[in-house]
């Protein structure tokens, strides 16, 4: 029964602890204007502002110029060299389409997780495309 209590406590130290960590995060929004539709995921965009946020570690969420969660996409971080212009957002264009598939900002370019059809040609470099910052 002792060794009961002693895990029961354990886990919730770690949830608590687990909590902390990710109220420490520093979460950074970019807002743009993305001038064509686009796909993220299996989703198509309209042309219009939209917001980038890191809301946590490995998590980038879009969000309409209202601020609504459209969608939600899991990243991975590379290493790059510095990066000290306007955020970018990275697309990739294939047959007249463009996909949502990294953010430079920072230093840091965070890499979306590419749809199936872009899987094979992962290796190919993306366009960059400059969207224009809104005040």
């Amino acid at each position: 029964m002792k060794l009961m209590k002693h895990m029961l406590s354990l886990s919730v130290a770690v949830l608590l602890l687990a909590g902390l960590v990710q109220g420490q995060f520093p979460a950074w929004v970019i807002n743009v204007k993305v001038p064509f539709e686009f796909k993220l995921d299996k989703r198509t965009f309209p042309a219009g502002d939209y917001s980038i946020v890191h809301t946590a570690p490995y998590r980038l969420s879009l969000r309409n110029s209202q601020g609504r969660v459209l969608a939600v996409a899991l990243t991975t971080t590379v290493e790059s060299a510095p990066f000290r212009a306007e955020p970018k957002l990275l697309f990739y264009v294939q047959g007249g389409e463009h996909y949502l598939i990294g953010v430079r900002r920072a230093g840091d370019r965070y890499e979306l997780s590419r749809p199936k059809p872009l899987t094979a040609v992962a290796s190919a470099p993306a366009t960059q495309v400059q969207t224009t910052r809104q005040p």
